[in-house]
């Protein structure tokens, strides 16, 4: 059985496929902290519990990835 994405993971994917510049390095969950600021190992924790993410962190996120906050947010598809 496949495990299910979480929102982040699911961003981040979408990311690459959608919104990734000409030239513009893969979104990883490396890159992901570069661009916010977060610790590598904080990110992966949100992409693993995403029950654990706060709301500025939301924002950081919804920046780096350039999608609306409610697209991070668990239970929505």
């Amino acid at each position: 059985m496949r495990k299910r994405r979480s929102a982040l993971q699911r961003e981040i994917y979408r990311y690459n496929a959608e919104r990734l510049g000409e030239g513009e390095e893969l979104m990883s969950q490396r890159r992901l902290a570069e661009l916010t600021g977060l610790d590598k190992t904080t990110v992966n924790r949100h992409a693993r519990l995403p029950g654990t993410i706060k709301a500025s962190q939301l924002l950081l996120y919804a920046k780096a990835l350039r999608c609306p906050v409610e697209d991070l947010v668990e239970g929505e598809s």
